[in-house]
């Protein structure tokens, strides 16, 4: 089977990310449209066992038509460890139809998106990838069907939404990702403050064996969330025993800008994504 450079970096981007949209791709091409994403899409599906499927949602009376959603099928999984020589276990595909909600959607998607902006920057600076693990990926284990970024220490439990670890150099950055939907800004406080029980015992340094402490990036839908979030966070002093570890950023702006102006409780100065602790 022929396929072109656009058809295998559509294939190899959603092994990496399970889930994408046309825009999301266009993201990953830097294109200006979608209109050749959806020529190679369409390719891709055309073959006698498509390699590429797509789910449908329809439309919702707040935002209109929602774009669908672009996954490998058990053909597509087969030409990437064939012919492309990607291992099975490093390649993400549902498992079935159901995996997808559609009351899930804006939040997935966000957190996908965080995740392609979080590996572009990787790639131009250089870094290494050890991993970037998703709340909506469950391999299976033996005590059941739990998400891949489950954390558990004694009594505390916690499930971000993503958990990432890269090295700059030699040295290892292990973070927890939260996206919040939404204007509940005191739903976000309460999960900021059980993330600040885990900082307290080093559940998520202990759980991936490393004597480094954790950073959390915050990514919020609506600016105005995010104001009323830091704003309790700076006028809480429980809360600022932990203001180094926490990073916020609306979506907008994590778009318009991945790596830098993040907003942290403790510094007027925007911070870089990489930032020293």
């Amino acid at each position: 089977m022929r396929l072109t450079e656009k058809q295998i970096i559509i294939l190899e981007a959603l092994a990496r990310f399970k889930y994408l949209t046309s825009h999301q791709l266009q993201i990953i091409f830097t294109s200006k449209s979608t209109s050749s994403i959806n020529t190679a899409i369409r390719s891709l599906k055309g073959f006698k066992y498509p390699l590429v499927k797509s789910l449908r949602f329809g439309i919702t009376p707040w935002y209109g038509k929602l774009p669908h959603i672009h996954f490998l099928t058990s053909a597509g999984i087969k030409v990437l460890v064939e012919q492309l020589s990607i291992p099975l276990h490093k390649i993400y595909a549902p498992t079935h139809r159901n995996s997808f909600f559609q009351r899930d959607y804006f939040h997935r998607i966000s957190t996908i998106t965080f995740n392609i902006l979080f590996q572009r920057w990787l790639k131009n600076q250089g870094h290494q990838l050890y991993f970037f693990k998703s709340y909506f990926n469950r391999p299976k284990h033996e005590n059941g069907n739990k998400s891949e970024t489950s954390i558990g220490y004694w009594d505390y439990k916690s499930e971000p939404d993503g958990i990432g670890l890269y090295f700059v150099n030699t040295q290892p950055h292990l973070f927890l990702f939260e996206q919040h939907n939404g204007v509940d800004a005191k739903r976000a406080i309460g999960q900021i403050i059980h993330h600040c029980y885990g900082l307290a015992n080093g559940a998520a340094s202990e759980q991936f064996k490393l004597n480094k402490p954790v950073k959390i990036y915050y990514v919020f839908e609506h600016e105005s969330c995010l104001k009323a979030a830091l704003n309790h966070f700076k006028n809480d002093k429980w809360l600022m025993q932990f203001k180094n570890h926490f990073y916020f950023k609306s979506n907008q702006s994590m778009l318009t800008n991945f790596a830098d102006n993040w907003q942290t409780p403790g510094s007027k100065n925007a911070a870089h994504f990489c930032s020293p602790q």
